[in-house]
Order: structure tokens, then sequence, then C-alpha cells
């Protein structure tokens, strides 16, 4: 009687304390793809080969130690209100909703399990922009992402560089949540946008 009661207190423990395996995200299933394509690339069986920033660095690396700034001092996750730039939306751990202002320098995609990102017209990606502080920035550490399949088609269609080549270089602002996206920082859901000069 004993041995039942043991096994059965053993599965209602197995049932509510569920092991500690890593939680899924979106960046993790998409680094396990590992194939990226840079500038448009035609290599659709690239294996990582142009997944690397200038330096050499996988593009697709954590975002750094939550609770670090870029100068290294451990602080809380900044609670950021207003406008940022490019920068320091990605070298900071914002938790609040944040507009993200930055010129369009490219499209991006992160269709069959494949980022790819392109900087020069002729663009083939709808899904996703990237924004820079640099109008001429062509280097994925210094970009950030922004979703177009998760906000409306007018939204979609307003910003995306497939129907609006003449959207690359102005500057735009995004209102949302910091959150990784195809690999870099970026907004996934779009809560408003602003074009301005």
């Amino acid at each position: 009687m004993k041995k039942i009661k043991f096994i059965v207190l053993l599965l209602l423990a197995t049932a509510v304390f569920p092991a500690c395996d890593k939680p899924y995200s979106d960046y993790e299933a998409e680094e396990d793809s590992g194939k990226v394509v840079v500038d448009g690339s035609k290599d659709e069986s690239d294996t990582g080969s142009g997944d690397t920033g200038s330096d050499g660095k996988d593009e697709g690396s954590d975002l750094g130690d939550e609770g670090k700034t870029e100068s290294g001092g451990d602080e809380e996750d900044l609670n950021v209100d207003g406008v940022v730039g490019v920068e320091t939306f990605i070298g900071t751990p914002i938790v609040n909703q944040v507009w993200l202002k930055g010129y369009i320098v490219g499209a991006a995609t992160g269709a069959n399990g494949k980022k790819r990102y392109r900087f020069e017209s002729p663009f083939e990606y709808d899904t996703a922009i990237l924004l820079a502080d640099d109008p001429d920035t062509k280097d994925l550490e210094h970009v950030a992402s922004v979703c177009l399949t998760s906000c409306s088609k007018k939204i979609r269609e307003a910003l995306n560089l497939v129907d609006h080549p003449e959207n690359k270089g102005k500057m735009l602002s995004v209102y949302g949540f910091r959150e990784v996206y195809l690999g870099i920082p970026g907004i996934k859901k779009i809560d408003g946008y602003e074009f301005s000069e």
C-alpha cells in the first residue's frame, strides 16, 4: 500500500511540476535552421556563410545580458518612454512600449525557416522592414527589424518596400514592444506608425 501511495504521489508531482526545460521562443526556432541570406543573395542553400556582420560575430547571437546597459553596468530593465533611436533600442533592455525611430534601410523575411535581408532594390520581401539610425547602414548589428505580417493589411501595404520602394531612406517611427524578430532586436506587432521628415 505504501508503494502505491508513493507512486501516485510521484505521478502527481510530475504532473504538477513539469521538467525545467528551456522555454520555446521564435528566436531559438529560427536560429536552429542556421540559414541566413544577406543582401538578397539568391543562394537558397546557404547554411550560415553569410550570417555574420562585418566583425564575424553571429548575427543571431543573444541580445546580451538582460539587466546590462551598453556601458556594462548592472541595472534593472529600463522603463523608457517616448522615442528612441535604433542604437538605443538595440542596446537597452526596454520593457515598455516605445516609439522606435529610424531610417528604412531594407527589407527582410523569415519565410521557410530562412532569414533573408535585402538592403538594395529590387526588394522581394514585403513581410518586414529594417530600420537604422544611418540611412546608409547595411550592417545587421546596427539595424532593428519591424514585422509587417502581424499588423493590418493597410499598414503592411503602406510600409513594405515591394509596393513602395520609395520608402527606402525615409524616417519612420513605429510603436511597439522590443522583442527579437528575425534574429535581431525588433518590433513584432506595430501599434502605431508615423513618417517624419
